[in-house]
């Protein structure tokens, strides 16, 4: 950084390259790489390291950058492009982050819909908002990331959490009248016999669901 502010890129450029094991941030290396050749002005190798932070980590503001910097009337292809490469991003975590984010909500609930199992319940932090952002346009993916949460924490044996678990089974209930009948998903009745089926001794849980 101190190279880069006092116009010595290159000396930069070279530190951030060397082949040498100093245990520093990937990312931050990344990050550091790309202000070095904005600031030499080498834009084709800039764009390139811009693809290469969003491949390597769906970083939104990169790939702006990115589309930003193309040739007119590339950028809507390549975004399309971009956005497809985001939902076959794994783990699907992030990815299905990334797209909330961006927003994308309709590939965000195509995500959810293909790979709901890879969505592990324990990223609450994520998969709550998420699907708080979902259900206004995609009652059937914000339903599935609800049901994830609940059982994530039921499957577990999270006596900590069954309270956040019980908030995510009755939003998903709310969600119900808002899906079609036809919609390929669990009725929201039958989706809590399997529950009980498989947690129903769970007293601390179900003793907290509003009757």
């Amino acid at each position: 950084e101190r190279l880069i502010a006092h116009g010595r890129c290159e000396e930069a450029l070279g530190w951030i390259e060397a082949p040498t094991e100093r245990g520093h941030n990937e990312r931050e290396l990344a990050d550091l790489k790309l202000q070095a050749l904005c600031a030499m002005g080498r834009r084709e190798d800039a764009q390139a390291q811009r693809k290469a932070i969003f491949d390597r980590w769906l970083d939104s503001e990169a790939l702006r950058d990115w589309l930003k910097n193309l040739p007119d009337f590339e950028d809507f292809d390549a975004e399309q492009q971009a956005l497809d490469q985001a939902k076959a991003f794994d783990p699907g975590v992030p990815a299905l982050a990334f797209l909330v984010e961006w927003p994308d909500l309709k590939r965000a609930g195509q995500l959810v819909r293909a790979r709901i199992d890879q969505l592990d319940g324990r990223a609450y932090h994520i998969l709550r908002p998420c699907a708080e952002a979902l259900s206004s346009s995609d009652p059937v993916g914000a339903t599935l990331l609800y049901r994830q949460l609940v059982t994530g924490v039921l499957d577990r044996g999270a006596s900590k959490y069954y309270a956040y678990a019980v908030r995510d089974f009755v939003a998903a209930g709310k969600l119900a009248d808002a899906i079609d009948a036809g919609a390929d998903i669990m009725r929201h009745i039958d989706w809590i016999d399997l529950l009980r089926q498989s947690h129903g001794r769970k007293i601390g849980f179900w003793s907290q669901i509003p009757t």
